[in-house]
């Protein structure tokens, strides 16, 4: 039986070998086909995972650069406030210095009347020791003396007056600079904390810049 066997070995013709030859070819071919596919279904999957970690990472993104676009317009606002509000001040501290010099005019303007008031006092003093006789006779005439008295009454009723007035003046100018001076102060309250809510928001958008 091995003799047989051996010689149909053989007598095998060559194209039997190279019909076996190919199977096999293309036995290897498939393998190796099924196990590409294999690998293209893992690659596949992957770049599937690495994709959606991407947009979902964009979409992060996005909605860090759209917080930080809402940051931004918070700061923009502060800012145009603080702006607003530091304009107001400025305008208020130039009329706070405007008040200041009427003041120092009015007391100028008072212990000057009040320095004419004291002359005119003296005067009268002065003329008050003499008697209405005496006065008479040194006087030209009637009409003089009671011009003069006229005068004098005139003059120091205009002095009293004019005291009163300023003095008024005074304590109303003084009135305004108090109610000015709470003013200025309540803005630069206002603008410190409008200042400290736009630092926090530089903080946030700067740790929002960090995250993108």
């Amino acid at each position: 039986i091995n003799k047989t066997q051996k010689m149909q070995t053989k007598h095998r013709p060559k194209e039997f070998y190279r019909l076996r030859a190919i199977v096999f070819s293309m036995v290897l071919i498939a393998m190796i086909g099924i196990a590409a596919v294999a690998h293209a279904d893992q690659y596949d999957e992957q770049i599937n995972q690495l994709r959606a970690q991407n947009n979902q990472t964009q979409g992060v993104v996005n909605g860090l650069a759209a917080q930080a676009t809402s940051y931004q317009d918070a700061i923009n606002k502060l800012q145009a406030q603080i702006d607003g509000v530091q304009a107001l001040i400025n305008q208020n501290q130039a009329k706070q210095e405007d008040l200041q010099r009427q003041i120092r005019e009015a007391q100028e303007k008072i212990a000057l009347y009040k320095k004419y008031l004291g002359q005119d006092i003296k005067a009268m003093y002065i003329d008050g020791q003499l008697t209405t006789i005496e006065e008479l006779a040194t006087s030209k005439n009637l009409s003089e003396y009671v011009d003069k008295e006229e005068y004098r009454i005139a003059a120091q009723n205009k002095i009293n007056t004019t005291i009163k007035e300023i003095a008024k003046l005074q304590e109303q100018l003084q009135k305004q600079k108090v109610e000015l001076d709470t003013l200025i102060d309540s803005q630069k309250q206002q603008n410190a904390q409008l200042a400290d809510a736009r630092s926090q928001q530089q903080q946030l958008l700067s740790y929002n810049q960090g995250q993108q």
